[in-house]
């Protein structure tokens, strides 16, 4: 059983060095998401702004709910 550990071990070791994989990993992953990014750049603004107007909307409907409750309709 010792013998086919060590022989596993080396073999995983030498070919996937820690400071390879990692390096070469992160860079397509950035580049990746970069690029998806930027190909979603409209929707991403489209999305944006209507996040925008949907919290100003919900914003003006608890502020006037909270005067409704406080004075009522007079």
């Amino acid at each position: 059983m010792k013998e086919n550990t060590e022989v596993i071990s080396k073999v995983i070791y030498t070919h996937f060095p820690s400071s390879y994989t990692v390096g070469k990993l992160t860079k397509p992953f950035y580049h990746t998401l970069k690029n998806r990014i930027f190909s979603f750049r409209s929707q991403l603004i489209e999305g944006i702004a209507s996040l925008g107007i949907g919290i100003f909307f919900m914003l003006a409907v608890f502020l006037f709910c909270t005067q409704l409750a406080e004075y009522g309709w007079q």
